[in-house]
């Protein structure tokens, strides 16, 4: 079972919606693009959620267009963009549930996480922890934040058991007739970047951490070694990145300490 199981065909059918003159490395950007738009829409709500001010989630949009790792990989090929777009979806959904705890907000935050890990697997080593800690404080009774974990996994579960039923005839006829519980596994778990990539438990990986999220900012390198993230450029520019991170985010969280209802 591929790691990217709902990527490929998606792409592909939207790709044969594009002008044929266009070559598929064109194509490419201009699906991008049109996730990234939809991540900045999310972006929008998100920041009007918590903010209630059409201008910060204005100036918030803008703000994040900027950055250079959206930047680049909205003109791109690569195939982030659609797993980095239902994610914003996620969170504001899981947002509108933590402000008015209305189930409906619950099941469509879950169900677009799920669709974010199909599209793209790996981004689950981010968003699963991230989601957990969230459900975790997410109320002062230990009642309702079991309850709040038995829905998630419950929720989680639905899309990958329709895909795994139809994965032999759809999705991975190569893989031959595999049981549903064996297809299940292979979507939830393929296995992809685990050991050093993705998966893998590094004491550098928190140095690249820190690095991505300068980079994310501005720059918009990939860095693939320690040596070139402690370049003496790389270097400053991380701190620096860092430093502006640390005050935004600092700013932004007492913000809602003193408003949030």
């Amino acid at each position: 079972m591929p790691a990217e199981i709902l990527y490929e065909p998606t792409y592909g059918l939207l790709s044969h919606l594009l002008p044929d003159s266009l070559y598929l490395f064109q194509k490419m950007p201009i699906l991008n693009s049109f996730f990234g738009a939809l991540a900045l829409s999310f972006y929008f709500f998100l920041i009007y959620i918590l903010t209630s001010n059409i201008w910060a989630s204005f100036f918030g949009v803008v703000f994040h267009l900027g950055m250079a790792f959206f930047l680049g990989l909205n003109i791109t090929s690569e195939d982030i963009m659609p797993a980095y777009s239902l994610f914003i979806g996620a969170v504001v959904f899981f947002t509108l549930y933590a402000k008015h705890s209305k189930l409906m907000y619950f099941f469509l935050g879950t169900q677009l996480f799920v669709l974010c890990f199909l599209f793209h697997w790996t981004v689950l080593f981010q968003a699963l922890p991230a989601i957990m800690l969230a459900i975790l404080f997410s109320d002062n009774s230990f009642s309702k934040v079991k309850r709040n974990f038995i829905l998630f996994f419950s929720f989680f579960m639905i899309i990958p058991i329709i895909v795994a039923s139809f994965g032999n005839r759809f999705f991975v006829p190569s893989s031959g007739n595999l049981s549903l519980l064996n297809n299940l596994q292979r979507i939830i778990w393929p296995g992809k970047g685990l050991g050093t990539g993705w998966g893998g438990f590094k004491e550098e990986k928190f140095i690249f951490a820190l690095s991505g999220m300068s980079e994310y900012l501005i720059g918009g390198h990939n860095q693939t070694d320690m040596a070139s993230v402690l370049m003496t450029d790389n270097f400053r520019r991380m701190l620096f990145c860092l430093g502006i991170l640390i005050i935004l985010g600092s700013v932004f969280v007492f913000w809602l300490y003193k408003n949030w209802p």
